[in-house]
């Protein structure tokens, strides 16, 4: 049986996108839509979703009781301190370093690149003082304004979750250099009278919800890898899930979150033989329409759209491709490489054939427009780093549940990987699809979106605004 572990910020997407959760923010919608997608598929290609049951109690009862066929566990069943305290571990070194006006840290710089978003930071005047303030350089980004904001203002809903859940944050500053190359202490007396009095009340959310996202990303890499479940995280999550990966398993060859033709399913034999002799991760890639998109074209209302889901669930086209996924994970989970090189070409045009039935039966068609995206299910032999101690079995309490008896022990992390720029991008070309999505909002949001802060919407002789 395949398992989706499916963290708390997803659902929580859902129920703002389904109208259970007011919307403060408009620039999040979009995010929630894609949340929402990815939550969907889990239905239609996994055979069970679980979550870790860690909000606090105000809000855990009515989560439980939207998302019946989600099964929760208990952070009392298991050691989930251990988890907390090994995921801050495992991130203590990653903290924003900003140089110059620029990201300079290597995990945030690399991970902003990827969502193709450059940041500028600029010292702006407030009640008569310098406060450090991010804006968008359009000029060195690839994302539209909007684009740019979407994902700038679910960062912001990662410090939103701290106080929802029982996880502690781990609090780290910011570390600041100016253009000179000479570290800025904010709190020191000699600055007092220099450009720099704070942080503005945005970069210290922005700061925060880095932090979070940081922290909460690890926890959920080794719950997965703890649970032999697959790992599905709320889309701006997906993209920094290569920076962890990169500190649990230095192993693990990150191309795979690369090119979407680059998978073992879309190859030659020999090239696939090659590549299973030489790497211990792959993934498989394959198109996929948008069923949250199909099925609001079904249901016209986006409040029945996981009701058709789970129905559809049971036709023959989806019934075949999770057998077929499972049936993948069993020669690998089997530790024979040699039977696993051997059979997976088969297998592999088996799962090419039931996908792409799957795209003519469900995709929108050519005149709808855009219709369809990517996934890659991402699978690994290898174990977590020696250093990260985490229990090798499951804990007896665990075992007990009902709806983890068919857990399979498996070497190595699972997950679920989509381009979230490509995503946006097409969910925003859906036109009336997405306003079916998005029919049930309850919309109390504004958003001011973020200050350019390319040169030449800067005036180098302005006293309000100071370069770093």
């Amino acid at each position: 049986m395949r398992y989706a572990l499916i963290d708390n910020s997803t659902l929580t997407g859902v129920q703002r996108l389904l109208g259970k959760i007011p919307v403060r923010n408009n620039a999040v919608i979009d995010n929630d839509i894609v949340a929402f997608e990815n939550y969907i598929q889990a239905i239609l290609f996994y055979d069970r979703l679980i979550c870790i049951d860690d909000y606090k109690k105000r809000y855990r009862e009515k989560r439980m009781k939207y998302f019946p066929d989600v099964k929760f566990i208990s952070t009392d069943l298991f050691d989930y301190d251990l988890f907390v305290s090994k995921a801050n571990e495992v991130t203590k070194d990653i903290s924003l370093t900003v140089s110059g006006g620029k990201i300079s840290d290597k995990d945030f710089k690399g991970y902003f690149e990827r969502l193709q978003m450059t940041f500028g930071f600029t010292w702006d005047i407030s009640a008569s003082k310098y406060f450090l303030t991010q804006k968008m350089l359009l000029g060195e980004s690839n994302v539209d304004p909007n684009t740019f904001n979407t994902i700038h203002s679910q960062l912001f809903k990662e410090n939103n979750e701290e106080h929802e859940v029982k996880y502690p944050l781990t609090r780290k500053e910011p570390t600041l250099y100016d253009s000179n190359g000479n570290k800025i202490e904010l709190a020191s007396k000699a600055n007092r009278n220099q450009i720099g009095d704070g942080l503005s009340s945005q970069f210290q959310s922005m700061v925060a919800s880095l932090n979070w996202m940081s922290q909460r990303t690890a926890f959920y890499v080794l719950c997965a890898d703890y649970l032999y479940a697959d790992l599905i995280l709320q889309p701006i999550r997906q993209e920094f899930l290569q920076n962890i990966i990169r500190r649990v398993y230095p192993n693990y060859k990150l191309g795979v979150f690369g090119d979407f033709r680059n998978s073992i399913n879309n190859q030659s034999q020999e090239t696939v033989v090659k590549v299973l002799k030489e790497s211990e991760n792959y993934s498989i890639s394959v198109d996929i329409p948008l069923f949250s998109a199909y099925f609001a074209d079904k249901t016209k209302d986006s409040k029945l759209i996981i009701e058709a889901a789970y129905n559809e669930r049971e036709t023959a086209p989806f019934v075949a491709a999770r057998n077929q996924l499972r049936e993948l994970n069993n020669i690998l989970d089997g530790g024979n490489r040699a039977k696993f090189i051997k059979e997976i070409n088969l297998l592999s045009e088996s799962i090419n054939k039931t996908f792409k039935d799957i795209e003519g039966k469900y995709g929108l068609g050519e005149e709808q427009g855009f219709g369809f995206s990517q996934i890659k299910f991402l699978f690994s032999f290898i174990p977590l780093l020696d250093e990260i101690k985490i229990p090798k079995e499951l804990d007896p309490r665990l075992k007990e549940l009902e709806f983890l008896k068919h857990l399979s022990p498996k070497k190595g992390l699972n997950a679920v990987y989509r381009n979230l720029i490509d995503d946006l991008f097409v969910f925003d070309s859906l036109g009336k699809y997405k306003d079916i999505l998005i029919g049930n909002l309850q919309n109390e949001g504004y958003y001011n979106g973020l200050k350019y802060g390319d040169d030449q919407y800067l005036d180098p002789d302005s006293w309000w605004t100071k370069k770093m």
